[in-house]
């Protein structure tokens, strides 16, 4: 039964309102946006795996390059090459979890494209079939309800009229016969119009039952449908962990433990040694011995047949703490393929020795440099070379100094 009291509407944004269906539409129409949203997050992730892959093979091969060219040596420099290994291999695994990545987004591509049907207007086919049912399912309830509506919008415009026709009648000292009849009037509209929202309303109470019932299948179809994207979306982020969770990779301990074993195979004292056989003390040497005609170092005109007198080794010198028993002198006259010495004039390479003195300060820079002091006499052995450099002997080191910062030496 419609009250008569007075009316307080209080604005609802409940789903059986007409046209509320829309919001439950829309978030069928969103899901087609969140598909695309979320192959452009792992696309973007699968992008940032290969940029890492493309600088751990970068970094790793301009390395290898730097250490290979520089200084260092033996196993130190083995192991050091050997370490970017590990990127080159790291640089791999994440090659393909991008690739892995890729797959997963063609997957959630699939998915959608299969879900989602796309019209010739660009609407979603399954989106507008569950607009269209929500249509049809509140077409009749919509239409008692509009009348409902506008006869109670009437009812409340009489209701504020009634009272007003009564004051005036209150406040009048004559009696009124028009207001009379306005105010009769105005209460036969208002029992007109009650009776048909009385009749509206028992049209809907009982439309009522069909109404909530078919709303609700159509609402249950568009949970079914957002149901399977919530289930796809959970499913692409476990693939999605399946393809960046390395810790779940079996190629990475293998990495790291190679990698170990490589940095245990570094031995200073195996790299130590080999320096010092190479650069050190340990290297051979071609020590200088007593010139002898019969010295086949010396003489490498003497045929193979020719033999050396027995009391004297071509090959070794006497023990340093022994003393030749007799010294053999060198005749260049008895070696006639010996050219003779060309005087220092007319050699154009011969070096000149000369003394000089410093006339400034100069602090050596490298090892193989000569300090000079302002008023030091020394000896010079090369003249300057293409750098400005000469080679002098100074206090019993022979180096380089600038030719600027000496002068040729005159003594007095």
């Amino acid at each position: 039964m419609f009250s008569k009291e007075e009316p307080c509407d209080v604005p609802t944004d409940s789903f059986w309102e007409i046209d509320s269906y829309k919001r439950v539409v829309k978030r069928s129409e969103d899901g087609l946006l969140l598909c695309n949203d979320l192959m452009k997050m792992i696309q973007e992730r699968a992008e940032i795996e290969l940029k890492y892959s493309n600088k751990l093979k970068v970094w790793s091969k301009k390395w290898v390059e730097n250490i290979d060219k520089s200084t260092d040596y033996g196993t130190n420099k083995s192991v050091l090459i050997n370490s970017m290994n590990e990127a080159e291999c790291l640089a791999n695994i994440h090659s393909e979890m991008k690739d892995s990545l890729l797959e997963v987004v063609n997957n959630v591509k699939k998915w959608r494209n299969e879900t989602y049907t796309k019209t010739m207007v660009g609407v979603c086919k399954e989106v507008k079939q569950f607009e269209d049912d929500f249509k049809k399912a509140q077409k009749p309830w919509a239409k008692h309800m509009n009348k409902f509506l506008k006869y109670k919008k009437e009812y409340e415009s009489n209701v504020k009229n009634e009272k007003i026709l009564k004051n005036s009648l209150a406040q009048s000292t004559d009696e009124d016969k028009k207001l009379n009849e306005r105010l009769e009037k105005c209460k036969k509209e208002n029992e007109n119009i009650i009776d048909k929202l009385e009749a509206i309303q028992k049209d809907l109470d009982s439309y009522k039952p069909i109404y909530i019932a078919d709303m609700t299948e159509v609402f249950e179809k568009t949970q079914d449908f957002e149901e399977k994207r919530l289930i796809m979306f959970k499913n692409t982020l476990i693939n999605m962990h399946k393809c960046l969770d390395i810790s779940q990779n079996d190629k990475i301990p293998i990495i790291y433990i190679r990698w170990r074993k490589s940095i245990e195979t570094s031995d200073a004292k195996k790299d130590l040694k080999w320096w010092s056989h190479i650069y050190g003390p340990d290297m051979s040497m071609n020590w200088p011995i007593i010139p002898s005609k019969y010295n086949v170092k010396l003489n490498p005109f003497m045929d193979e047949d020719d033999e050396a007198p027995e009391n004297i080794s071509t090959t070794q010198l006497p023990p340093k703490d022994e003393t030749p028993s007799k010294k053999i002198s060198y005749d260049p006259e008895l070696n006639p393929f010996e050219e003779p010495m060309e005087s220092a004039d007319h050699s154009s390479n011969a070096s000149s020795s000369a003394m000089v003195i410093a006339v400034y300060d100069y602090i050596a820079q490298e090892a193989d440099e000569l300090t000079l002091t302002k008023g030091d006499v020394f000896e010079k052995l090369s003249e300057k070379d293409d750098q400005g450099w000469c080679t002098g002997s100074k206090d019993g080191k022979i180096g380089l100094y600038p030719e600027k910062y000496a002068k040729p030496f005159e003594s007095t």
